[in-house]
């Protein structure tokens, strides 16, 4: 017969083997923990710092904003004002045309007039000094040159 080989020595050999793999696994995921901790904390304080700085950044913008918005406010207010006297520069310009075609109207009027008073002159000089002599000197002495025009003289003798 032959001797049994002695398997002990093998299970052992293969227990240390599987022994060895199973720390080195643990081991791995210990240091995997540990450097997920680590990144978990770097995270954690890099968020804070994130937020420490929106915050800084949101005061600085409250604190600016109003002198960015002063100055649109300002832009915007004089725009409306513009655009209002825009508006009555438009409508005194049309009151202008208006006025100018009035103007012209009437001074082509006052012309047309102007010569038809210029063609009955002589009847309203004549009607008018005939008036002028009975209500202003009615005992006065009066000549007559000729028919179309009188002539008074006034005397002292009466």
């Amino acid at each position: 017969m032959r001797p049994i080989p002695n398997i002990d020595h093998f299970l052992n050999d293969a227990n240390r083997e599987i022994q060895v793999r199973h720390d080195s696994v643990i081991d791995g995921a210990f240091n995997i923990k540990r450097k997920f901790s680590s990144l978990l904390t770097q995270a954690r304080q890099l968020k804070t710092i994130l937020l420490a700085k929106q915050a800084e950044l949101d005061r600085y913008i409250a604190q600016y904003r109003p002198h960015q918005l002063y100055p649109q406010s300002i832009a915007e207010d004089t725009r409306k004002k513009l655009q209002k006297q825009t508006y009555k520069l438009r409508q005194c310009r049309n009151e202008n045309r208006l006025l100018r075609t009035r103007n012209q109207e009437l001074g082509n009027d006052l012309e047309a007039a102007h010569k038809e008073l210029e063609k009955v002159d002589h009847l309203r000089c004549n009607i008018c000094m005939v008036a002028f002599k009975n209500v202003v000197v009615p005992n006065e002495i009066r000549n007559t040159n000729d028919e179309e025009t009188d002539v008074i003289s006034l005397s002292s003798d009466k």
